[in-house]
């Protein structure tokens, strides 16, 4: 590893200001302040940046990780669709592989079982994850969280998963919220690993309901806000809302319930525990929409950048030009970025520290491109080098301080990238490559 001194400030040129982005959440921050960049030197040694394996394959499509495993697609020129491999992470070695035919993917659902689906729709295949044992097989659900050995499901008999839907005018404005399709929804926790149904609930047509970590959280259309247990479904708290009517869509948080009314513009967020109305976020002449980023705080996209609103009266508290979108915080600050900004695709996108009270900028760093967040709220960033390919490092998210850890051929500006276990693992030019994380 190497650790990367920013005691020498560098200035970078100033960055343009990105143009807006609809459909896109933009992050609240404020006022200039102390601004450190860092740089990877020239010369810096690449000492213990070799992965710790490779899969020189080129033929790799995607990855995804969970539970010490990994699943890589891989491409087969001489059969149409592909085939999906769930490899062990720390050595690479192949557990079991499984075709797919056009159209399918296999998923992790836990860390424990797999699931082989069509992006269409339709029956799909439950796996152990360690083994490729076949489980069992269900109809079209969705799978929408999870509790320890359960899978909380809603059952797709008619109609489609519940979506929000937001429609932008020609001249820029945002439509009247979309109503909820209004169908019979069935909730069920299954068995992970048998597909045996542990309970059911089934909550008046038009009703939302939102999985957390917390409990299965459904609010009705007369304003009952019910939470239910994920391990049994037996109710542990009923609250009132001041509002009833038809649903479009509505959003917990920890500062307060936002519900979207079908046939009228804006948001209104009331009190989780009162169920008293808080305040009114009336979207006129914008396409943004204000979202949970911090505790005590709600982010708004402007036409400029972000600002930060008072959760509990909207009152805008700071606005930081330059950046829209939130990478996750940890009560003291909130980490902000760009997305889909620049003048090409895979474009550096500038990272920030922000002071969550003040909006105060405690470090930036500029020149890298983002890849995985890890647990502990460190970024994972790479940055082509040259001839060496691409650099990654992680950033401390509360210094800025960049730690180098690997290198990975990149030659058409595209590194796929995810964490687990410990380890960070790339698809570079369909080249798999993994490294363990400082």
């Amino acid at each position: 590893m190497i650790e990367l001194d920013l005691s020498v400030p560098w200035n970078p040129p100033e960055p343009a200001l990105p143009p807006r982005k609809r459909g896109r959440p933009w992050i609240a921050l404020a006022a200039v302040a102390l601004v450190s960049a860092a740089v990877l030197t020239a010369g810096a040694p690449a000492v213990g940046t070799a992965p710790g394996y490779r899969l020189d394959d080129v033929r790799i499509l995607d990855l995804q990780a969970s539970g010490g495993r990994v699943v890589v697609s891989r491409y087969e020129p001489q059969a149409p669709g592909s085939t999906a491999e769930v490899r062990r992470l720390r050595d690479g070695a192949l557990l079991w592989s499984t075709p797919l035919a056009v159209g399918e993917r296999l998923m992790f659902l836990s860390e424990r079982v797999v699931a082989r689906m069509n992006d269409e729709g339709g029956a799909f295949t439950v796996f152990d994850a360690a083994t490729g044992d076949r489980l069992w097989e269900a109809p079209r659900l969705a799978v929408i969280g999870g509790a320890p050995g359960l899978l909380i499901t809603e059952d797709l008999a008619e109609g489609s998963p519940q979506f929000r839907t937001i429609i932008i005018t020609p001249d820029g404005q945002i439509a009247p919220n979309q109503p909820v399709e209004q169908v019979p929804r069935r909730y069920r926790a299954l068995d992970e690993r048998t597909g045996k149904v542990v309970w059911t609930l089934e909550p008046p047509t038009g009703s939302i309901a939102d999985a957390r970590t917390d409990g299965m959280w459904v609010l009705s259309p007369d304003g009952q806000l019910e939470t239910h247990d994920l391990a049994t479904g037996a109710v542990t708290a009923t609250r009132r809302l001041a509002w009833s009517g038809t649903l479009s869509w509505y959003s917990m948080g920890d500062d307060g319930v936002m519900v979207s009314t079908a046939g009228q513009v804006g948001t209104d967020v009331y009190d989780r525990e009162t169920g008293r109305l808080l305040w009114r976020w009336p979207a006129t002449g914008d396409d943004s929409v204000p979202y949970a980023c911090a505790g005590g705080f709600y982010c708004l996209r402007d036409a400029t950048g972000v600002a930060a609103l008072d959760a509990r009266t909207g009152e805008r508290r700071w606005h930081l030009d330059g950046y829209n979108g939130a990478l996750g915080g940890d009560g003291r600050t909130v980490l902000v970025t760009t997305w889909d900004v620049g003048p090409a695709a895979g474009a550096e996108h500038p990272i920030a520290a922000v002071d969550v009270r003040t909006g105060r900028i405690l470090w930036e760093l500029t020149g890298w491109r983002l890849t995985a967040l890890t647990p502990d709220n460190r970024i994972v960033v790479w940055r082509e080098a040259g001839s060496d390919g691409a650099a990654l490092a992680v950033v401390d998210p509360d210094t800025g301080r960049l730690t180098l850890f690997g290198r990975a051929p990149v030659d058409h500006r595209d590194l796929s990238c995810v964490q687990d276990d410990g380890r960070l693992a790339c698809v570079a030019d369909g080249i798999l490559s993994v490294w363990p994380l400082p």
